[in-house]
């Protein structure tokens, strides 16, 4: 018996070869069709599971609404507007300021810069006196020099420095539950 010598074992095979890939020919085809037809078939719903989405965020707002009615401004942090009729704020260009974090809801309104001062004003529908503590935690860092400025229900203006740095704080109750904090960065010399 001769040795086969690969060439020709390959001859041989050749119908298997040929049939195997053709087969995955065909199923690779398969693949790339079937990810356009998903892709297609997902940008053709994507609107439908959109709506559906915020037609259940109303359904839950208004049950929250009318089972703790004083619930409503602790969840809008956490639910987008689901009127269509009133835009979602956004930022204006600018920058936070300060030690302390930005409190969630609140929506950059104003800012303004100075070769001695920068001040940033935001405003939102959040609870008043959870506010005041967010900002007052913010700023209670060891070396900040704290004093309260002014204090009235509904209004409060403090002043806080470290170093160089001072920074006013000026909190106000709005009409509508809405809260306005103005936030204003100097650096002595």
């Amino acid at each position: 018996m001769q040795p086969v010598l690969p060439l020709q074992q390959l001859r041989r095979y050749r119908r298997v070869i040929i049939g195997v890939a053709l087969t995955l020919a065909v199923l690779l085809g398969l693949t790339i069709w079937g990810v356009i037809a998903g892709a297609s078939w997902l940008l053709d719903k994507a609107p439908q599971v959109a709506a559906s989405g915020q037609q259940m965020l109303t359904a839950a707002r208004e049950k929250i609404e009318e089972v703790a009615p004083q619930a409503k401004e602790r969840v809008q942090v956490w639910l987008p507007s689901t009127n269509p009729s009133q835009p979602v704020a956004q930022d204006v260009s600018g920058s936070d300021l300060g030690p302390a974090s930005r409190m969630a809801g609140l929506v950059r309104t104003r800012y303004t810069e100075t070769e001695a001062q920068r001040q940033t004003v935001y405003e939102g529908k959040v609870d008043y006196q959870a506010t005041l503590q967010h900002y007052l935690r913010g700023f209670d860092r060891p070396g900040m020099e704290h004093h309260v400025l002014s204090a009235a229900p509904g209004n409060e203006q403090h002043s806080f420095r470290s170093g160089q740095q001072q920074w006013q704080l000026d909190i106000q109750q709005l009409a509508d539950s809405r809260v306005s904090v103005s936030l204003s960065e100097t650096t002595l010399k």
